[in-house]
């Protein structure tokens, strides 16, 4: 059982409230204890896993920067998270540098539960480093072939793996390939409106939809903004367009719902590939890319 100790403050007037909207996380115990202010914090006795919670309201001073930066330099936060919690991220530029996330006020149950799934994703991968560093020659190999495979922020597999997944397709002698190459548009100027976290968060919730969407094919992080998905198999050109039309409407619906995110959209683009021979196999990801 991964368990971990929540410290919230301020949040939404109601913070036992806005803890008991987290759905059942699997494997996950917690412990929560509000505070009044960032003084109380320095009592704080060392726990491996920590969540500091604060919201907006009980942060009026540049004092609360000195303090947060000294809570960071003791032993009990060493492994911390401290997460601010605001409706505009851009009256808190001058956190950017203490705080590890922004969360979008309001807070509603689903966007709780996103947010803490997948921040309890990279704490235990935080670990998972820990333990990495920690193992022998061999364990630290297979660790880091784990790490080259998966991307630490969707989950989705690199570039280098995808790759990897070609050419096993390829010495199979795969008749039939579908690609099908996703874009977010205006993604950089969220990005530099909002905060990287904001566009964490979009990249994250565009992979766990895509995820969903297309649970048969082998999809990978392409690069900052780019996903790309293998279907194998005979596949209707037009069943496999209604598909990814069905997917961007979902997607853009989630986005609008979000003030953060309303200016982002997604572009695809679809190939396909009838293998019927060996001088006809692809040759390179870029050609079926192309």
């Amino acid at each position: 059982m991964y368990s971990i100790a929540i410290k919230a403050a301020g949040l939404d007037g109601d913070t036992l409230g806005v803890i008991q909207t987290i759905r059942p996380l699997q494997n996950l115990s917690y412990s929560l204890e509000e505070f009044n202010n960032l003084s109380e914090l320095r009592s704080v006795k060392s726990r491996k896993n920590f969540i500091v919670m604060l919201d907006e309201k009980i942060l009026n001073s540049n004092l609360d920067l000195i303090l947060i930066s000294e809570l960071r330099e003791r032993k009990a936060f060493k492994n911390a998270k401290f997460i601010l919690c605001a409706q505009n991220i851009l009256k808190f530029n001058k956190y950017l540098n203490y705080i590890d996330e922004f969360w979008t006020k309001p807070l509603t149950p689903e966007l709780i539960n996103f947010y803490f799934n997948k921040l309890i994703e990279r704490l235990k991968l935080e670990q998972d480093l820990e333990l990495y560093a920690k193992t022998s020659e061999i364990q630290s190999h297979k660790k880091l072939l784990e790490m080259a495979r998966q991307d630490y922020l969707t989950g989705l597999a690199t570039r280098w793996y995808f790759q990897e997944h070609i050419e096993r397709l390829k010495s199979r002698n795969e008749k039939y390939l579908t690609c099908v190459s996703f874009d977010l548009d205006h993604f950089k100027s969220v990005n530099d409106t909002y905060g990287h976290q904001v566009g964490d968060r979009a990249l994250a919730a565009t992979a766990e939809m895509m995820q969903r969407e297309f649970a048969d094919g082998f999809i990978a992080r392409f690069g900052g903004d780019e996903f790309v998905i293998i279907l194998t198999g005979f596949r209707n050109a037009e069943a496999v367009e209604l598909q990814v039309n069905k997917f961007i409407a979902k997607l853009i619906a989630y986005y609008q719902t979000m003030p953060s995110m309303r200016n982002l959209s997604i572009s695809a683009g679809i190939s396909q590939s009838f293998l019927q021979d060996k001088t006809s196999q692809i040759k390179s990801i870029d050609q079926l890319m192309r």
